[in-house]
């Protein structure tokens, strides 16, 4: 019901699974997410996972994510950093700080995630605590990241250059 496991790859991947949920590793470098949450790390290409739903299979491109499958059989993907390649029938993919919802029809969603979103995922993913060791801030840059990618498409924002020095 509540808790965490967490498993390192012989290839140097971390996959945490939150409570509830069920998984198998049906090989050495594919997990099947049957419900439940799922977070990786993959630091380097030797340590790339292929991760499966009912709906979908997510390539690792070097990143960490997140991948949640659901009694409904939908599942959400949102990405921390880096990408992945999503897709059985479609193939897409993410970069950091997006997320995609594949229902059960296969239909596709895919937006942005919100500061308070990408920050929930933050305090949820055991990578943030060993971010934190190496002194990066990964949400701080974020949403620096976010602000300009606001300017650049041309909404409303106010982008001074001490906030810019600010967010990192």
């Amino acid at each position: 019901e509540e808790g965490a496991a967490e498993f390192a790859c012989i290839d140097g991947a971390t996959v945490v699974l939150q409570a509830p949920a069920a998984a198998r590793f049906v090989a050495r470098k594919c997990v099947f997410v049957e419900q439940g949450r799922l977070f990786c790390r993959c630091p380097t290409p030797d340590s790339r996972l292929l991760i499966e739903t009912a709906t979908t299979e997510v390539l690792d491109l070097g990143t960490e994510f997140s991948v949640e499958a659901r009694k409904d059989r939908s599942t959400v993907v949102a990405v921390l950093s880096g990408e992945v390649q999503i897709g059985k029938s479609v193939e897409r993919r993410l970069h950091q700080g997006e997320s995609l919802e594949i229902l059960s029809n296969g239909l596709l969603a895919v937006r942005p995630l919100s500061p308070d979103e990408f920050a929930e995922l933050l305090r949820a993913s055991p990578a943030v605590d060993e971010a934190i060791r190496r002194g990066r801030n990964v949400l701080r840059r974020f949403l620096a990241f976010q602000r300009l990618s606001q300017f650049v498409f041309g909404e409303r924002l106010a982008l001074s250059t001490s906030n810019a020095k600010d967010a990192y």
